[in-house]
């Protein structure tokens, strides 16, 4: 069986150390800048070359997370910053941008990139324009099957790593623009404000959905009971998300698939463990979790992705109260579990004194009654949860305190009348050599035994190394002062760890200053307006083709072929799915030829090379922020759409972009605030509760009565848009011709024919 890539997080330094004591293969971690956790602990600049040199002492990779989309003034920072990771040794960066991989890989081509969750790879065809682009990995989508990695990685030729554990996003990761346009914290800029997470109101009809106080959180996802699948699977990479989590945490969910990989591959025989780890799935119970699920990659389907209790670990169930003693400040306990002291509960409260018939005890069982210190009260048959369970934490915390050391071999030569020599070598080929300059002496009494130098020599203290052979080659009666012993190897141990380091250093050969001339777009002669519209219904059709706009984008392939049908002089271009699976390819296929020479407007990867469309408008679900993702695209033959993050989020420009004639803005639009597989009428088989779909009935409503729309997507998959559209005034439009831009576009939702109407005349 080939050999399988153990990917563990790491937050801090912490968490780096917990998960290669773990056995992890590699880690990856972000600095402080251009990463997709912003809010995570993170590495300065120095803490980053430390940690790259620690790794790699102890044989494990290091990949960074570069993950965000970049402006335009980021760019030379971000260039540099790249370099910076390139000359420090790092195995890999991750990234989502396109026209940072595009200058990336031309830059500095044997540094390895990987293409981020966050965009949102979900085909093989994906994969190999990543792959053409310059990628050697690409982290596939949450959201595909164990199947469909197999069909992708039977496809191409190129590695890929899926997250294996951990907590999941309801929609597909670079898809997002919730928490941007809501709360202009952008998750594509690595600032999500996670609003999946709070509770929603949800009607069909204005009917109540159940209880589901939590309409979009997710379960966190395991997959340890299917780990063989996703191995045959082809899967090169497994990973665990938690760069936000606790050193603890790391190391026991890194603990628990080390040993199922190994078990695995050795199938199911014990794996040999130098320190004895044997972590398991109920084990992970006890760290953080929202219950957990196998999710897509395991073929759950449905509400049994979903956690609509709990937006947060809430722990196992421990006791149920009895009663509440208000003189006390009891509270009287029938326990599900063992309680222990120093427990915490989801009461906010950690576990004092416990009280068994008047006595106290450390612990008690379940079935037991107890009584614990408690300033709130609690009704009698609530249900207290276990959110910290000392006596595995204590346990994760000695295995965790373990050292891990990196065998080394030693040759020692002392010779009368020479130098004394000691060679140290790891089993990567690094040495570290010291000759004392100063000779040996025949022994006048008592000479320096073999035994001796050897025991000196192996004493490696709190280095990273341990002695595992050694060739001694001494004269007889030699004697050799202990304490020059100790200051031989000292010093070989000093230059064995430099060597270490200096080995994965590099330099960028190529390195220069990124500087691109800026375009003065409007000292350029002012092209025609021309205006597009999006539609969703007939009669927003209707009523757009009554005025001078250039193009019709049309949602729905049953609408578009209608009406491609009915007016075939009219420029009129289908809006393919925001996103497409490998599942969904021959059904976009079969669309696809019946309609020869068809125009699209689309944001998916797979489909930017196809030679099957006339024309071709990207969508802003591909988050094209700065120029240089965007001349990529205009070389592909391909127009662009600028992202709605830039215009009503966080803002940017486009100063160095070439053609901005090929660049389409939306000035009205619903942002398509998240595309998720997840529909909230289907049950735990992924069946829908309904004869027809009831998406387009369905209300939700947030907290702070923010509104939410929510429309039907291939197979099912479910878009989510405001209730009120983004849309800048016309002078604000004025500003943008003054820039340059020519080309503008209005995108329609539920309005009616008059709607329409009114919101064209507006602008046009």
């Amino acid at each position: 069986m080939k050999k399988i890539e153990l990917l563990a997080p790491a937050g801090d330094e912490e968490a780096l150390k917990a998960a290669i004591m773990a056995g992890a293969n590699a880690v990856y971690m972000g600095g402080s800048r251009f990463g997709a956790r912003a809010f995570a602990g993170n590495f300065e600049d120095d803490k980053l070359i430390d940690a790259v040199d620690y790794a790699h002492q102890m044989g494990v990779k290091i990949y960074i997370t570069a993950n965000t989309i970049i402006k335009d003034e980021e760019i030379g920072d971000f260039l540099n910053y790249i370099d910076f990771l390139y000359e420090i040794g790092v195995d890999a960066v991750i990234l989502q941008d396109l026209g940072m991989i595009d200058i990336i890989s031309k830059r500095i081509p044997d540094l390895e990139l990987h293409a981020s969750t966050q965009m949102t790879a979900s085909t093989a065809q994906d994969v190999l324009f990543l792959k053409e682009l310059g990628v050697s990995r690409v982290v596939l989508s949450r959201e595909l099957s164990y199947d469909e990695i197999s069909a992708i990685k039977t496809e191409t030729n190129i590695e890929v790593e899926a997250f294996v554990h951990g907590a999941l996003c309801v929609s597909y990761s670079g898809k997002c623009l919730f928490s941007s346009m809501n709360g202009m914290r952008s998750g594509n800029r690595g600032m999500c404000a996670q609003p999946c997470r709070e509770p929603y109101k949800a009607t069909v009809e204005n009917k109540p959905l159940l209880d589901k106080e939590y309409v979009f959180s997710t379960k966190d996802l395991n997959t340890l009971d299917i780990l063989e699948d996703l191995i045959d699977a082809g899967i090169d990479s497994l990973k665990i998300e938690g760069r936000m989590k606790r050193s603890e945490y790391v190391f026991a969910v890194t603990s628990a698939y080390r040993q199922a990989i190994d078990n695995t591959i050795m199938k199911h025989e014990p794996s040999i463990s130098s320190l004895d780890m044997n972590y398991g799935a109920l084990e992970l119970d006890k760290v953080f979790n929202r219950d957990f699920t196998k999710g897509y990659i395991g073929q759950d389907k449905g509400s049994k992705i979903m956690n609509h209790k709990f937006q947060k670990y809430v722990g196992k169930p421990v006791a149920k109260v009895i009663e509440y003693d208000r003189k006390s400040k009891r509270l009287m306990l029938e326990l599900l579990d063992t309680l222990t002291k120093g427990d915490g509960l989801n009461t906010g409260e950690f576990v004092g004194r416990i009280l068994k018939k008047d006595t106290i005890v450390k612990s008690a069982d379940k079935g037991e009654i107890v009584a614990i210190d408690s300033i709130k009260k609690f009704e009698p048959g609530f249900i207290v949860y276990k959110t910290f369970d000392k006596i595995f934490m204590d346990d994760v915390s000695s295995r965790m305190s373990r050292v891990k050391k990196i065998p080394i071999k030693a040759f020692v030569e002392i010779r009368n009348n020479n130098y004394p020599t000691l060679i140290l070598n790891d089993y990567k080929g690094n040495t570290g050599e010291y000759k004392l300059e100063e000779y040996t002496t025949t022994a006048l009494n008592k000479p320096t035994t073999r035994e001796s130098i050897i025991d000196q020599i192996q004493k490696m203290g709190d280095t990273p190394f341990f002695v595992d052979s050694i060739e001694v080659s001494v004269d007889e009666n030699i004697f050799i002062p202990i304490k020059t012993l100790n200051l031989l190897r000292r010093e070989a141990v000093s230059l064995l760890i430099e060597s270490q380091s200096n080995s994965n250093k590099r330099v960028v050969e190529s390195k220069s200053e990124f500087n691109p001339a800026k375009i003065n777009h409007s000292k350029k002669s002012k092209k025609e307006l021309k205006w597009s519209v999006l539609i969703h219904k007939q009669e927003q059709f209707e009523a757009a083709i009554k005025f001078n706009v250039d193009r019709v984008y049309v949602h729905g392939y049953k609408l578009y072929s209608l009406l491609s049908k009915k007016y075939p002089n009219k420029n009129i271009y289908y809006a393919l799915p925001p996103v497409i699976k490998q599942s969904d390819i021959s059904i976009i296929d079969k669309m696809l030829k019946s309609n020869p020479n068809i125009k699209v407007l689309h944001s998916s990867l797979g489909y930017i090379e196809s030679q099957i469309f006339e024309n071709v408008v990207l969508d802003y679900p591909l988050n094209l922020l700065n120029s240089f993702s965007h001349n990529l695209m205009h070389k592909k033959s391909c127009e662009t759409t600028i992202t709605p993050e830039m215009i009503f989020s966080i803002g940017g420009s486009l100063d160095y972009i070439d053609d901005i004639q090929m660049v389409e803005m939306p000035v009205y639009l619903y942002p398509k605030l998240m595309i998720t597989e997840y529909c909230p009428h289907k049950n735990d088989d992924g069946v829908c509760k309904y004869k027809k779909c009831m998406l387009e009935h369905t209300q939700i409503t947030s907290k702070q009565s923010e509104e939410y729309v929510l429309k039907k997507s291939i197979n099912c998959k479910t878009i989510l848009y405001p209730s009120k559209p983004k849309h800048i005034n016309i002078n604000a439009v004025n500003n943008f011709i003054d820039k340059g831009f020519s080309k503008f576009r209005v995108e329609l939702l539920n309005e009616s024919y008059d709607e329409t109407i009114n919101i064209l005349e507006s602008y046009l």
